[in-house]
């Protein structure tokens, strides 16, 4: 497998290059990858171990690798989540590591079997669902009233949630209008969001303070905020603000949009082999794009016959993993 990267790399977190920023997708060998996870000072790379490359404490050292489910990451804090429901805590800056997960049994003394089965870390919010449809903004729970969930994801204060219907639930911090709800206001529960009501959504993506969502049917939409063109809605592109789903418009009528995902301040999409970018790109983020901010989706790279198994952004940077 192949790890390709583009954008900040001041820390030295994908090793295989010495520049401070790669101004275009730059690759390196992993064998039997698993997973990486992108923060803003450092990569996580798993595979037969969970390797931190970039600045963390020196005296790290992860070797509980067995039966690990997923990995998510925020700033200098890293959770790991076990087959088990069990979560663990990592302080990248301390070296610390704790367990997180006894929230679920305060909050569900009955012990119903229920366990945690997702998570999704953010600057100020950090997110568990369990496989019986409970919302935690650890340690608390939240009301939830949608149906099962399969996916979630999470910007610096705010989270959107996917159902197997198809619908979109968000909450956290909203003044940006990153949640989608036609308003600046902040939401303590997940709140469906009614604009996308009537879209059976397959895909949802986060960014720092915008939002974005696919379509079964490959139609993308955007919402939050615009300041460096991320919505890519470029005739709209003195506009900062939109607290509604807005359809993105292509010159192609009939693409389909396979993947999305979003850094702080950018947003990378995926039609077939080829990747597409918009937003901000001080740091190259989206390659070798030559605006520092970009309002329209512009081509990244096409991938050609390499298998693209998955996208994943850092706040400044993105990573694409090829078979």
């Amino acid at each position: 497998m192949k790890v390709w990267y583009t954008g900040f790399n001041l820390y030295n977190q994908f090793h295989s290059s010495k520049k401070y920023i790669i101004d275009d997708f730059e690759a390196a060998e992993h064998a039997d990858l698993k997973d990486i996870v992108l923060s803003h000072t450092y990569i996580i790379v798993w595979d037969s171990n969970i390797a931190f490359y970039g600045e963390v404490n020196p005296n790290l050292s992860f070797e509980e690798v067995k039966d690990v489910r997923q990995i998510s990451a925020a700033d200098n804090i890293t959770y790991i989540l076990y087959n088990n429901g069990n979560i663990k805590k990592l302080d990248t800056v301390t070296g610390y590591i704790t367990n997180t997960s006894n929230f679920l049994n305060v909050e569900n003394p009955g012990n119903d079997g229920d366990c945690i089965d997702k998570i999704a870390c953010g600057t100020k919010i950090n997110i568990a669902t369990t496989r019986g449809h409970r919302v935690y903004n650890i340690p608390n729970r939240l009301q939830y009233k949608g149906r099962r969930i399969k996916q979630i994801v999470t910007g610096h204060e705010h989270c959107l949630i996917l159902d197997s219907n198809g619908d979109v639930y968000s909450f956290g911090c909203g003044l940006r209008g990153q949640l989608g709800h036609g308003t600046l206001e902040n939401e303590t529960n997940p709140t469906l969001i009614e604009a996308l009501a009537g879209v059976k959504i397959q895909k949802i993506a986060a960014g720092g303070w915008h939002s974005c969502a696919i379509s079964v049917t490959g139609d993308l939409y955007t919402w939050g905020w615009n300041s460096n063109g991320q919505l890519a809605i470029p005739t709209e592109r003195n506009i900062s603000v939109f607290a509604s789903p807005k359809p993105v418009c292509f010159a192609d009528a009939d693409c389909n949009v396979d993947d999305v995902v979003c850094g702080s301040k950018h947003t990378v999409i995926r039609l077939g082999s080829q990747l597409y970018g918009a937003g901000w790109n001080k740091y190259k983020q989206l390659a070798n794009i030559d605006d520092n901010n970009v309002y329209e989706f512009k081509l990244m790279k096409d991938f050609g016959l390499e298998e693209i198994l998955s996208l994943n952004c850092g706040p400044w940077s993105t990573a694409i993993v090829t078979k």
